[in-house]
């Protein structure tokens, strides 16, 4: 498992930035839908920038659990906490970006006064919010 997470690690970093750039660039692409992706993409670089190298640490102290420092708690906790944050934003949305496509398939008609930037802007913001209030929660309890 340390091995997948580390041949993944800067692939994944690449191609999310990619997209982020991609998305930055293309004034075409600056729709609602595309929000989310990116979204979607920022979550998932980031996890790769932190929880994936925090992971892959902790399943290498793992082959050894006689020799596991004195920091591995914390080690651990600081995994916790990343995975929790910024794998919770990429699920909730994913989960967005499904309720989206619902939406464009349903109500095609009605769709662009359903989903606007403005919305879709703040649910990122709650999503975001709930990850860290959730993590929060992680450190407290």
């Amino acid at each position: 498992l340390a091995l997948f997470n580390s041949l993944t690690l800067l692939p994944t970093m690449f191609l999310n930035a990619l997209i982020l750039i991609t998305l930055w660039r293309t004034p075409v692409l600056h729709t609602p839908q595309m929000a989310l992706l990116a979204n979607i993409a920022l979550s998932d670089l980031i996890v790769s920038i932190v929880a994936q190298p925090i992971t892959i640490t902790l399943l290498v102290l793992d082959l050894n659990p006689s020799a596991r420092p004195k920091a591995y708690c914390a080690i651990s906790m600081a995994q916790l906490i990343a995975t929790t944050l910024f794998g919770g934003v990429s699920h909730l949305g994913i989960t967005a970006l499904t309720v989206d496509r619902f939406l464009a398939l349903n109500y095609h008609l009605r769709y662009p006064s359903i989903v606007s930037m403005r919305r879709v802007v703040s649910v990122a913001v709650i999503f975001w919010g709930a990850a860290v209030l959730t993590s929060i929660l992680w450190i407290i309890f």
